[in-house]
């Protein structure tokens, strides 16, 4: 039995992708960088809770989609996530630093909030979305658009290895299940471009349809007909390697 708890505290790296209505069918797509610091407090050999912060940043483009309707839609984005984290890690193996139990895979779950801004360039210029009310948000005397900041559940797994004393290196992949759909400005039915341009102006109005820029200039959008799957919230991954440092208590007893 451990008498004190034992605290790591990491440095993460590594990449972040997207899954959603830009991107459906590659759950392992990597678009950029990114970043992670956290502590681990180690309850025993099996349980661990997990605290974190991170940054990363996602993209997609219906563009580069081996699906001609996708293609035609002309729909993209890009969005930093930044995102607070507390997960509960799961040793399969039992494992402790200092000890021969020096590697484990481990699985996580739990809980985070992420702020989002899901951006798109048009004639040179980049634009935030979410004020341009793209399905038909933000009518005149009436503020209906999403929020930018969500709740989502991560889930994963991972592999650690204490390469010696109180430092330990891991590689994990986790997905991050959102409780939005507009990770991507992305989800229900077209509103119809003058609909939007009459809320918002010309350049929402663009930003509604982007099909007539493939189109010979005809956009197929029409009021009504489907822009995304509303039944479907989108998801985030980061996965990478990590390296912690382990502050042991005094005279505490091993795991083992």
């Amino acid at each position: 039995m451990v008498s004190a708890q034992r605290t790591e505290f990491g440095i993460w790296g590594g990449g972040s992708g997207y899954m959603g209505d830009i991107n459906p069918s590659q759950p392992l797509k990597i678009t950029d960088p990114a970043g992670a610091l956290f502590l681990r407090i180690n309850y025993n050999a099996f349980w661990a809770l997990r605290l974190g912060v991170a940054q990363g940043k996602v993209r997609a483009s219906d563009a580069e989609s081996s699906d001609p309707n996708q293609r035609l839609r002309n729909l993209s984005f890009q969005s930093t996530i930044s995102e607070v984290s507390g997960m509960l890690e799961f040793n399969l193996f039992k494992y402790a630093v200092k000890t021969r139990y020096k590697f484990s895979p481990y699985v996580f779950t739990g809980l985070s909030a992420f702020l989002f801004n899901p951006q798109a360039e048009y004639q040179g210029s980049t634009y935030d979305l979410q004020p341009f009310g793209t399905e038909g948000q933000q009518k005149t005397g009436k503020n209906d658009t999403y929020d930018l900041v969500s709740l989502a559940i991560p889930f994963g797994v991972g592999f650690k290895y204490n390469i010696g004393g109180k430092t330990t290196l891991a590689a994990d992949i986790g997905y991050r299940k959102a409780f939005t759909d507009y990770l991507d400005d992305v989800s229900g039915n077209y509103a119809g471009a003058q609909t939007v341009q009459n809320n918002n102006g010309t350049i929402a109005a663009a930003f509604s349809d982007r099909s007539g820029e493939v189109n010979n200039g005809e956009n197929l959008g029409r009021s009504g007909s489907q822009r995304g799957d509303g039944t479907k919230k989108d998801m985030f991954l980061l996965a990478g390697i990590s390296i912690t440092y382990t502050f042991v208590p005094q005279k505490c007893p091993t795991f083992d």
